[in-house]
C-alpha cells in the first residue's frame, strides 16, 4: 500500500524519491532503447548533431530540477490528501472503476496534451520555450525528457491536475507515472513499429521533430485528425534502415 505522510518534511522527500524515480527511470528505458531499439544509422543523418547524446542528457539534467520545483506544490497538494487519490481497490467509486480508470486518465491527458502543444508551436512563446526541444531534428531516445523547463512542466500539467479532478488508485498513479515516461522515451527511439492510423507512434512523432507543425498528439492520432494536424507517416519509414528517408 502507498502510504504518503501529511508533514512537510517527508512532502519535500517524497517528492525527491519520486523526482529520483523518473531519473532512473529515464536513464534507465533510454539506455536500453539506445541499445536495443534505437537505430544508430540516425549517426548518418545529415541533421544529427554532433555530440547530440550528450547535449540531450545535458539539456535535460538542467530541465529536470527546474521542473521538480515547480511540480512541487501540486506533489504537495496530493500528498497532503487535497488530490482524489485513494489507497485501496475498495475504496473506489465502484469495483469496474478501478478499470475504467486507465482509459479515463489516457482519454483526459491525450486531450489535454494536444492542445498544450499545439499551443507552445504559437509563434508568442515556440521560440523560447519549446524550440529548445526541436533542436533535436533526427532524436535519439535522451531527447525524450530534453525540454525546456517551462515546456516540460506545462505538457506535465493534464498527468498532475487528473487525480484533482477524478479519483486514482495510488500504485495506478505512480505506475502511470512510469508508463507516461517510458512512452515519452518509445516514441523518441526512431523504431518505426507503430505503422497504426490510430497509435501515434515513433514514426508520427519523428514527423513531429522534422516538419514541425504536424502531429501534436501523445498517444493517438484522433485529436491530430479531428484538428487536422494529422501527417500520415510515408510507407518507406515502416522500412528497415531507412531512416536517411525521414526528412
Amino acid at each position: 500500500m502507498v502510504n504518503w505522510t501529511l508533514s512537510s518534511k517527508p512532502d519535500i522527500e517524497t517528492d525527491l524519491a519520486r523526482r529520483l524515480f523518473g531519473l532512473v527511470v529515464y536513464y534507465g528505458f533510454a539506455t536500453l532503447s539506445y541499445f536495443f531499439v534505437f537505430d544508430h544509422n540516425t549517426f548518418k543523418h545529415p541533421k544529427y548533431l554532433k555530440n547530440q547524446v550528450r547535449l540531450e542528457m545535458k539539456q535535460t539534467l538542467v530541465a529536470m530540477p527546474i521542473m521538480s520545483v515547480l511540480t512541487c506544490p501540486l506533489f504537495t497538494a496530493e500528498v497532503r490528501g487535497y488530490a482524489r487519490l485513494y489507497d485501496t481497490a475498495a475504496e473506489a467509486p465502484f469495483a469496474l472503476y478501478n478499470y475504467l480508470q486507465f482509459p479515463f486518465f489516457f482519454l483526459f491527458t491525450d486531450f489535454f496534451i494536444y492542445w498544450i502543444h499545439r499551443g507552445l508551436h504559437h509563434p508568442r512563446v515556440y521560440k523560447t520555450l519549446h524550440k529548445p526541444h526541436h533542436k533535436w531534428i533526427v532524436p535519439t531516445p535522451f531527447a525524450s525528457h530534453a525540454f525546456h523547463p517551462l515546456d516540460g512542466f506545462a505538457q506535465s500539467l493534464p498527468y498532475h491536475i487528473f487525480p484533482f479532478l477524478f479519483p486514482m488508485q495510488k500504485l495506478a498513479y505512480v505506475g502511470l507515472f512510469a508508463f507516461i515516461n517510458f512512452w515519452t522515451i518509445m516514441i523518441h527511439d526512431g523504431e518505426y513499429i507503430a505503422n497504426s492510423p490510430i497509435i501515434n507512434g515513433s514514426a508520427c512523432h519523428s514527423i513531429h521533430h522534422s516538419k514541425f507543425d504536424f502531429n501534436y498528439g501523445q498517444y493517438t492520432t484522433m485529436w491530430d485528425r479531428l484538428g487536422r494536424t494529422y501527417y500520415q507517416p510515408p510507407p518507406e519509414m515502416f522500412k528497415p534502415k531507412n531512416v536517411l528517408k525521414t526528412d
